[in-house]
Parts: structure tokens; C-alpha cells; sequence
């Protein structure tokens, strides 16, 4: 059996003299009404954007909570006090030691010398997890409930007050608005003399 192409003239509103207007979209025989099509399409698209909608809202609120996470360990006033100390050791090369100490409370510290950091370790466990979160860290030695100690793999000043600002909320459990005071000290002069 051949099959002939359907014409316009095939789709007629009984109630019309004429070929609906929506005949070519082959699915409505009243006029000024939209084809079944266009309203499956119109309820696809709706739906579609509405994911779409929901997915960037989602992704918005990832961002977003990420950015409140890594905000937590990153105080710009704190990162304000701990850079000029950080660049004063790195002009003075490796003789030269700061220490950044929680005014209240002595027992928060973390001392930075070119390359290498010594902090207060106020935890029993391994300290490997919990530094984890802060990278660029390799651990040589460390103490429960005393120090840790090895070599940051961070050159700039601004990075590395970065890093030791984290240490400062992450491991040593100060609130994001600790204030903290440093100390610079000569650790050897020119001829290895402490």
C-alpha cells in the first residue's frame, strides 16, 4: 500500500469551512487554539528551565556554602597582622624567626622561618588529618598535646599568612576575629651564632 503525503485539506475542523490554522503542526483542528505539540513542547521547556533553575540554584548554593567554609579560615585583619611579619623573615633570609601568639593565651602559637613552621599542637591524635585540610604542610616531627614541626611548601608572603591564619582557626581553635601579636628573633648571626 502506498502511503500519500497528508495534505492541509486533511485536517479540517468540522465546525470550519477552511483547514485549521494549526493544521501544519498536525495536531489541533480548532483555530486560535495552541496543538497538542506545542503544549507538550511548552511543558517541556517550562519543566527544563525549571531544573535548569534549581541546578544553578544549587550550584549558587554550593558556591556559596564552600565560599562561607573557606571565609571561616581566612581573616583579613588577621592575615593584615601575620603578612608583615611573614615578609620581615623573608627579607632577613633564614637567621630570622617570627612568632605569632594569641595574646590571651600564650599557649597559641605558631613560629615561621623561611620555609619551615613550629606551632603549638593542642591534640593527642596524629596531626596528619588535620593538617591535611590546610596543604603545602610536610610534617617531620610533632608531640601530642605539644608541637608540630616540617616544612611549608609556600614562598609568598601573602600565602603563607594565609596558611598560618588557618592553622589559627583550624588547629589551634581560635575564633575567625583573634587578634595576634609577633615577635621577630635572630635565630644564628653571620657566623652561626645564636
Amino acid at each position: 500500500m502506498k502511503r500519500t503525503p497528508v495534505e492541509q485539506s486533511d485536517f479540517r475542523d468540522p465546525s470550519m469551512n477552511g483547514p485549521s490554522a494549526d493544521a501544519p503542526q498536525g495536531l489541533s483542528l480548532t483555530p486560535g487554539r495552541p496543538s497538542l505539540l506545542c503544549c507538550i513542547h511548552a511543558r517541556c521547556l517550562c519543566a527544563a528551565v525549571f531544573a535548569c533553575f534549581i541546578l544553578a540554584e544549587s550550584e549558587h548554593r554550593s558556591l556559596f556554602n564552600r565560599a562561607v567554609r573557606q571565609e571561616r579560615f581566612v581573616g583579613s585583619d588577621q592575615i593584615a597582622e601575620i603578612a608583615p611579619g611573614v615578609r620581615e623573615v623573608l627579607a632577613g633570609g633564614p637567621s630570622w624567626c617570627a612568632t605569632f601568639e594569641i595574646p590571651s593565651d600564650p599557649d597559641r602559637w605558631v613560629q615561621f622561618a623561611v620555609g619551615i613552621i613550629n606551632a603549638a599542637y593542642p591534640h593527642s591524635e596524629a596531626p596528619e588529618s588535620r593538617l591535611g585540610e590546610l596543604g603545602s604542610f610536610a610534617l617531620e616531627e610533632w608531640e601530642p598535646n605539644k608541637y608540630i614541626n616540617g616544612k611549608l611548601a609556600l614562598e609568598d608572603a601573602r600565602s603563607i599568612a594565609c596558611w598560618i591564619d588557618r592553622y589559627f582557626v583550624a588547629i589551634l581553635g581560635c575564633d575567625w576575629d583573634y587578634s595576634v601579636d609577633v615577635r621577630w628573633q635572630r635565630l644564628w648571626d653571620e657566623q652561626g651564632r645564636s
